[in-house]
């Protein structure tokens, strides 16, 4: 997922630019990202020999993923970070994948020269979303297909809507920062370019080890967000809020995304 602020918005479920790329895809990828990655692979319906291009690639888990299918893939992400962190998995993967530091509304790679086009969780938070899937539209050939997923509203994220609330009394209201999207706002962007254009909210577990761990890192996202010092007051208080959600030594939480997928006329 890019963090270039001149690309997207500022992060409100997690914030890249606020944490290390290595602490990123060490703690948030295995738990979050990677369970969904798995949701949106399997929607792609992704053959061997696809030439692919992954949007706000972010760490690389959708793209090296992908790769490992036998498809092409190229990743485009704005953070340099980001992007040093997912040559790092892909070499361990030993998956080709060409890493792009580019603008994801405006790649710059050739026209209706790939099979499919995705984006994870990122999509929401592009200063302008219609660029973004306009740019889709040109990269895909005939018969291609977009696949996005976007975080739904947060009242539907169980632990990031209570650490939320806890970050708001410590540190402020969230400033509009806009990081999630509905299905008719997603719908309508891609029902301008694509065919046969589904929608649709979907739900999973998903499981975070070391609830401390995940209040601190939520928490210092925010805080950063809005020019605030991290306190372990906050934690603590945050702690306690999360205690409904607690399995063991895990939290047990409720995800909710938004999933469009958009087709090109086959010609």
């Amino acid at each position: 997922m890019a963090s270039n602020p001149g690309v997207c918005k500022p992060y409100t479920i997690f914030s890249v630019s606020s944490i290390e790329a290595k602490e990123y895809d060490e703690y948030l990828v295995p738990a979050l990202f990677e369970p969904w990655a798995r949701d949106l692979i399997r929607r792609a319906q992704v053959w061997k020999g696809d030439r692919v291009v992954d949007l706000a690639c972010g760490t690389g888990i959708v793209a090296c993923r992908i790769a490992g299918t036998g498809a092409q893939v190229v990743g485009i992400d704005a953070s340099a970070d980001q992007l040093a962190q997912a040559k790092v998995r892909a070499r361990e993967e030993n998956v080709p994948v060409t890493w792009l530091q580019r603008d994801f509304s405006a790649t710059t790679l050739k026209s209706a020269a790939f099979d499919l086009v995705t984006c994870q969780q990122g999509f929401q938070f592009a200063i302008d979303r219609a660029a973004v899937v306009k740019e889709t539209r040109r990269l895909l050939a005939s018969g291609g297909r977009a696949v996005f997923a976007c975080w739904a509203a947060l009242a539907g994220q169980d632990g990031f809507r209570e650490v939320e609330a806890v970050s708001a009394r410590h540190y402020g209201p969230a400033d509009g920062v806009a990081s999630s999207m509905t299905e008719p706002e997603l719908k309508a962007l891609f029902a301008k370019h694509f065919i046969a254009v589904q929608v649709e909210t979907a739900t999973r577990i998903v499981r975070f080890p070391d609830p401390e761990r995940f209040a601190r890192s939520l928490l210092a996202t925010k805080a950063a967000a809005r020019g605030a010092t991290p306190n372990d007051e906050a934690v603590a208080e945050a702690l306690t809020a999360l205690a409904p959600f607690l399995v063991g030594d895990q939290l047990q939480l409720q995800s909710a995304a938004i999933v469009a997928i958009g087709r090109v006329t086959a010609k």
